[in-house]
């Protein structure tokens, strides 16, 4: 165990802090300034909502991990630590997603790792089938569920690697679940009607979590035991605020997430991103050359 920390009031016993999450933002952010700096080098400069869309996902993640809510949320109010889950996975992911829009998203790894990586077919193939909408949503609800299960989510309390992984996972199939939705690989992104039932669909599913801990007539996670008690709650009234809390910003997703779909459905944004791509508007100009030279050549032989 690590050291103790004080909040309101209340003395709490803490696991030692892990630097993991803490060098991954940090990575996460000097590969996404390196990206900036190298399109402003070429004459194209990274809208400001877009740099903070990314740079605010990254910070939900360090509050959430560095900061009270780890510490409390692991070893006394299960309403801390599912607000903690809520940062990790549920808000960051359209923020980073977003923020990291084409074309930003092909400068943001090195040009060898790249390289090194479409060159990799079972990588690719693998890639493709976990960003299919029925696949990355189907992984996105069995992790979350998993993680729910009392015997892993426990585990993830006392034992620190299982903590980081449980975390990781959170955020990692966070990100492949709005993948679908957002697209990063198009400069805008384009409303569809299947993109607002899939997010009306998803936050139903994964809502039924927060309804079960708001119903269910005892204590889930036993490991918590009484500990609530301290900062004014008993057990089952934290389980409840833990749901509540899920409840309330699956509601939000939906009502945002499905009203900007429906919006935005018919400017036909993927479509004009194609044809701002410069190697799709240099085929297009090579065949359109091409066919009229084709033409011109008919035209000139004697019938």
């Amino acid at each position: 165990m690590g050291p103790s920390i004080d909040f309101l009031g209340v003395q709490t016993q803490v696991l030692e802090p892990s630097p993991i999450p803490l060098v991954m933002c940090v990575g996460a952010a000097l590969l996404y300034l390196r990206a900036c700096s190298i399109l402003a080098g070429r004459g194209r400069r990274i809208p400001v909502v877009q740099r903070v869309s990314y740079m605010t996902g990254l910070a939900l993640i360090l509050l959430a991990t560095q900061t009270f809510i780890d510490p409390v949320g692991e070893h006394s109010l299960l309403s801390l630590h599912m607000l903690q889950h809520l940062m990790i996975a549920d808000l960051p992911a359209p923020l980073l997603l977003w923020g990291v829009r084409a074309p930003l998203l092909y400068f943001f790894w090195p040009k060898r790792v790249m390289v090194t990586v479409a060159r990799i077919q079972p990588v690719r193939a693998v890639w493709a089938w976990l960003r299919t909408p029925r696949v990355a949503l189907a992984v996105w609800l069995v992790t979350l569920y998993a993680w729910h299960i009392p015997v892993l989510y426990e585990a993830a309390l006392t034992h620190r690697l299982v903590h980081d992984l449980e975390h990781f996972s959170f955020a990692a199939t966070g990100i492949l679940a709005w993948w679908p939705l957002l697209d990063p690989t198009h400069h805008r992104v384009e409303g569809r009607i299947w993109k607002a039932g899939y997010v009306f669909g998803a936050r139903m599913i994964g809502g039924i979590l927060g309804i079960l801990l708001i119903s269910w007539p005892g204590q889930v996670y036993s490991t918590y035991g009484d500990r609530a008690a301290a900062y004014g709650l008993d057990a089952l009234a934290d389980q409840q605020v833990a749901g509540g809390m899920m409840m309330v910003v699956d509601s939000l997703v939906v009502l945002v997430g499905v009203t900007y779909f429906l919006v935005t459905m018919d400017r036909g944004a993927e479509r004009t991103n194609d044809l701002d791509n410069p190697v799709v508007a240099a085929a297009i100009a090579r065949a359109a050359q091409e066919r009229g030279g084709s033409e011109r050549d008919r035209a000139s032989t004697p019938g």
